[in-house]
């Protein structure tokens, strides 16, 4: 490791401190800032190791007492201020982008609402259709809307914008052909 790493030190209440060069994490040392049972990693890193362990800081506390043991000396005092109270998010463990699931539906039900469309056009069928359809639909707009604003609001979470709007164009398709459909049934029954 370069002398330009920059490193944090966790100390047992889970406070992080830092980035500090490995220069300055041993003038910490030597000051008594930073004591056995604190931990230090790389920044960014979660490769938290107890500071006497670290073969770089091991000879700073080769025959040194427990200076967090004394009574009424807090060596935390005399750091910086923690940078958070959680431990560092990084970007490996944040949640991973996935595919919003009111897209997956608003695409599925567009695709059925189209399916059901097909049963519109056999009139033996068409009240059956045309309710699947309209409920297809209906559903494959409303889902692909909501799933939109989801992902605009939070697009480091979901992806899947292609789905809802496939599910939202080929709800607003079927939507025309249904209502083609009942107005070619009405015609129909008056007709005959």
């Amino acid at each position: 490791m370069s002398e330009a790493t920059q490193f944090s030190i966790r100390d047992s209440r889970g406070n992080i401190y830092g980035p500090a060069t490995m220069e300055a994490v041993r003038q910490w040392i030597r000051e008594g800032r930073i004591v056995p049972g604190m931990f230090i990693a790389p920044e960014r890193t979660t490769d938290w190791v107890e500071v006497s362990n670290h073969p770089a800081l091991a000879d700073l506390f080769t025959g040194q007492p427990l200076a967090y043991h004394s009574p009424g000396r807090d060596p935390l005092a005399t750091l910086p201020a923690p940078v958070s109270r959680a431990p560092i998010e990084l970007a490996y463990n944040r949640p991973t982008e996935q595919t919003n699931p009111l897209a997956i539906i608003s695409l599925t039900t567009g695709i059925l609402s189209v399916c059901s469309c097909g049963c519109c056009c056999n009139f033996l069928l068409a009240p059956i259709g045309i309710t699947a359809c309209l409920a297809f639909t209906t559903t494959a707009l409303i889902t692909g809307l909501l799933a939109l604003r989801q992902i605009e609001d939070q697009p480091e979470r979901y992806s899947g914008r292609p789905f809802a709007l496939a599910g939202i164009i080929l709800g607003l398709c079927n939507l025309m052909i249904a209502g083609a459909t009942v107005v070619v049934v009405i015609v129909r029954s008056v007709t005959h």
